[in-house]
């Protein structure tokens, strides 16, 4: 009897969350009118003096939502995804608000053998040599794995899969990190013992001629930025580099160009909206106490907006 009735509490308690979950949804689709498929990929999130977040149109500055989130996002694949009293929504198009669900993997560990020089792909798990620490297996073509190996004695070096070193990739980095751009061409960003610069080597293990930099942090699909030892899902091939006088730019990894005409001390957020005639690069930078977007025409605009009504 005790059992049924505490499963009944469990349930009802249930019940009652759930409710107040789809009551909330229900109150937030009226910040979600005036939003629909010909402004959403536009929309640039903007904070209040009360660091609550809305959303206003890039193209006309006119404000879309009251800032009234804990936190909001650009577009990702025509979905917005934003916190409202400390639970995380999605929005989507025609105007269906869901709480957001989150599932955790558990990738297959890699093996230690003995038995192999270099590594081993078989059945979606890799076995190495148990000469090197770890590895990280890239992609070259489809018949075609290199790896990035850590020895013993932790260097970094590239190697092939029966475990040849690679010539002008050897063992002498404390650093070893690639990127691949659309031609699937592979860079490596290399950094030796002592040294505070990285500098980047091509496939062959030549040093190409490019600016030294400190630090460089890789651009996700939604604009985020990761280090380097992270590899995100990108859409644009683009990373935020430092360079040695700490001023922070965004590097394009198919044209070895900068986006932005100047430097900025702090690089944010990159946001890239494509359109049928070209692609339009907003930044957030923050300098000081100050916060704001720049274009890849230098053009500013806001990030802090006190107007709490939607035009």
């Amino acid at each position: 009897m005790k059992r049924t009735i505490t499963l009944l509490l469990l349930f009802s308690i249930f019940l009652v969350n759930a409710q107040a979950i789809s009551t909330e949804e229900t109150n937030l689709e009226q910040y979600f009118k005036n939003i629909n498929a010909n402004n959403i990929e536009y929309l640039v999130p903007y904070k209040n003096s009360q660091a609550k977040f809305g959303w206003y149109d890039l193209r006309d500055l006119k404000i879309i939502t009251p800032a009234v989130f804990d936190s909001a996002d650009f577009e990702y694949n025509k979905i917005l995804y934003f916190t409202y009293n400390s639970v995380d929504y999605e929005f989507s198009l025609p105007q269906k608000i869901k709480k957001v669900e989150y599932l955790r993997g558990f990738p297959t560990e890699p093996i230690a053998d003995e038995g192999i020089a270099g590594f081993k792909i078989e059945d979606g798990s890799y076995r190495y040599s148990t000469k090197f620490k770890e590895l990280q297996i890239i992609n070259e073509n489809a018949n075609s794995k290199i790896a990035i190996a850590t020895n013993l004695n932790s260097k970094k070096g590239l190697i092939n899969q029966d475990g040849t070193v690679l010539a002008g990739l050897d063992f002498n980095f404390n650093q070893l990190d690639y990127f691949q751009n659309d031609k699937k061409e592979i860079y490596f960003l290399t950094k030796k013992p002592n040294d505070i610069d990285f500098y980047i080597y091509d496939r062959n293990g030549k040093e190409v001629k490019f600016m030294p930099f400190i630090e460089y942090n890789i651009v996700s699909a939604d604009g985020k930025l990761y280090p380097n030892y992270i590899t995100p899902y990108q859409d644009e091939k683009l990373c935020v580099i430092k360079l040695e006088n700490h001023q922070q730019n965004v590097f394009d990894e198919n044209t070895f160009k900068f986006i932005l005409p100047q430097a900025y001390s702090n690089i944010e957020h990159v946001r890239v909206i494509k359109s049928k005639k070209k692609k339009k690069y907003l930044v957030r930078i923050k300098s000081g106490r100050d916060n704001f977007y720049v274009d890849q025409t230098g053009k500013n605009y806001d990030y802090v907006i006190n107007s709490i009504k939607p035009n």
